[in-house]
């Protein structure tokens, strides 16, 4: 209301009332979200978990050959100064490592070389808030292109500290699980038949999903942060719950949660796990041994001291004959052993810095940690590979840098735009004809700061819808809610993102999309005014659509 309020006065009687009655309704919403909140504010959450829970069978017929895997550690694009740039060209830089850079291991006289077919990646994906499919997978897709298994878990810059879990922060818990899952998901097809794995899901109505893999017959042990993190829900049912709504609603339910502890599911991973201890295993997480206070805390969920948890990760490490642990957080390479008082140990390695140092010094980021692993044989060496570029004077140059407020398309052509249509009546339709795939695109950041120009440009050109669409295009393979409202866009507003493949520049007649939008506008505004007399908890999404349809009304069509 504000925006339109900002605007100079226009003559129009109907536009000023369509102004007024577009600020009453989005009042009237955020009035309605308010009591509706109040009420039961355990409305607003969604389910946790987007999949059910997955197992997916290894074929034991892999050929019994030593092989590459590596673990790297604290990539943080878009913190420290890191880019997705720079942590793209490191991950650029490690798949070369299979064709034109040679790094071999000591083992058997130097006959191994480093050539990965897996990769891990031990925690701190993204930025704080940050870690999404739509916002990192395109950084590390390229392997999964190059034939390399890809996994990974979560650090604590990826899931909220404790003091921290207000709605937001659940939202990002629930964006960095589905990343971890999905990246677990492509490796069952780029790894078949050799990969399959097993998901543990948390223990309460929200938390966090550990994993337990095999790769041509070596085991991996994923725990995420550690192996304690625990599992949440909010209280709003007892007492001190129905309290807390009331009180904690202006920081969105931040200290209505309740943990719960992980033991239960500690204890199914392990007894999903091989029983043969000649298994070679891989335990990885985010937190070292070595590291100890807040990092080794659930909150008090378990009842169990540090050194209980530590010993419980030990006792999983120490069961077979040849195994290592896998860490980071600390963002420079060490190794240390652990020896049981029954003489068993395993080497705890620290795997070096990933991200680097921002993006105009590559020399500083890129390190990991190189393990040569065998079915038979077991872990036959764990090698340090510093940063790639230090001493390397030919770089890589980073590219120049663009405002984020101005839309770079790949390509010109605007046969990707429905034809006959000028930029008004495209803009009305995503408003309108796919309503409720734009709202569910808003609920993702990546996907909404994809197509948020399209509805705050007052008056965008041809050119500028075009180069959404074919951003559109090139990020809905990572997204669902944006993938979903492709199709829509494609069937209803008559796009050709789907399809579309980049051309010469061309042009379209300008053409005024005004006689055919109005009835679909008059027709949503039906249809939302019949949902507001259903259930109270569509009120806000009906509101919603009213006022985004009369908003539309006025800027398109003034």
């Amino acid at each position: 209301a504000s925006h339109f309020g900002s605007r100079p006065k226009r003559k129009d009687t109907g536009a000023k009332m369509c102004r007024w009655a577009a600020g009453a309704l989005l009042a009237l919403a955020s009035a309605s979200w308010a009591a509706e909140a109040a009420d039961d504010p355990g409305a607003l959450l969604g389910p946790f978990l987007t999949a059910p829970l997955a197992s997916v069978e290894a074929s034991d017929d892999a050929v019994d050959e030593p092989f590459t895997l590596v673990f790297i550690a604290d990539s943080e694009p878009r913190m420290r100064g890191n880019t997705d740039w720079e942590v793209k060209t490191y991950v650029e830089r490690l798949i070369a490592y299979k064709s034109t850079v040679y790094e071999y291991f000591d083992y058997a006289g130097g006959a191994y070389r480093v050539d990965p077919s897996l990769v891990i990646l031990g925690g701190d994906i993204s930025k704080d808030r940050g870690t999404t499919i739509n916002l990192d997978m395109h950084i590390w897709q390229q392997l999964e292109q190059h034939g390399i298994v890809f996994l990974a878990g979560f650090g604590n810059h990826d899931w909220e500290p404790f003091g921290q879990y207000d709605f937001d922060g659940d939202k990002w818990n629930k964006l960095t699980t589905d990343f971890c899952r999905a990246t677990y998901r492509n490796s069952s097809i780029v790894g078949a038949p050799y990969f399959g794995y097993q998901e543990f899901g948390p223990v309460d109505s929200r938390g966090p999903v550990t994993f337990l893999a095999k790769y041509r017959g070596v085991q991996i042990v994923n725990f995420n942060t550690f192996l304690y993190q625990p599992s949440y829900h909010y209280d709003f049912e007892s007492p001190n719950g129905k309290a807390c709504a009331v009180k904690n609603q202006s920081v969105f339910w931040q200290g209505c949660e309740v943990f719960t502890s992980a033991e239960p599911q500690i204890v199914a991973l392990e007894q999903a796990l091989d029983l043969d201890k000649a298994t070679p295993t891989i335990v990885v997480q985010h937190y070292p041994l070595t590291t100890s206070g807040v990092w080794w805390s659930d909150d008090g969920a378990s009842r169990r001291t540090e050194s209980e948890m530590k010993a419980r990760l030990k006792d999983i490490v120490w069961r077979y004959n040849s195994s290592v642990f896998l860490s980071g957080h600390m963002h420079s390479f060490s190794a240390q052993a652990h020896t049981s008082e029954l003489g068993n140990t395993f080497v705890e390695y620290i795997a070096p810095y990933y991200g680097g140092d921002g993006s105009e010094d590559l020399s500083q980021g890129g390190g990991f940690l190189a393990l040569l692993v065998s079915k038979s044989k077991g872990i036959l060496e764990v090698r340090h590979v510093p940063a790639p570029w230090a001493g390397v004077e030919d770089r890589p140059t980073a590219p120049a840098a663009t405002t984020s407020n101005t839309q770079q398309a790949a390509c010109a052509d605007l046969s990707i735009l429905p034809a006959g249509q000028d930029e008004g009546a495209m803009k009305a339709c995503v408003t309108t004809m796919c309503l409720t795939q734009a709202m569910q695109c808003s609920l993702e950041e990546a996907c909404a700061d994809v197509g948020r120009p399209l509805l705050q440009d007052l008056a965008p050109s041809l050119e500028d819808v075009a180069a959404m669409l074919w951003r559109f295009q090139a990020q809905s393979v990572s997204s669902p809610a944006l993938e979903a409202l492709v199709q829509c866009l494609d069937s209803r507003c008559g796009s050709s993102i789907v399809t579309a493949s980049c051309g010469p520049s061309t042009s379209l007649p300008p053409g005024n999309g005004s006689a055919d939008i109005w009835p679909v506008i008059l027709l949503d505004l039906r249809d939302a005014a019949t949902r507001l007399r259903g259930e109270p908890r569509r009120t806000l999404l009906s509101l919603l659509a009213m006022a985004l349809s009369m908003a539309v009304l006025v800027e398109a069509f003034p």
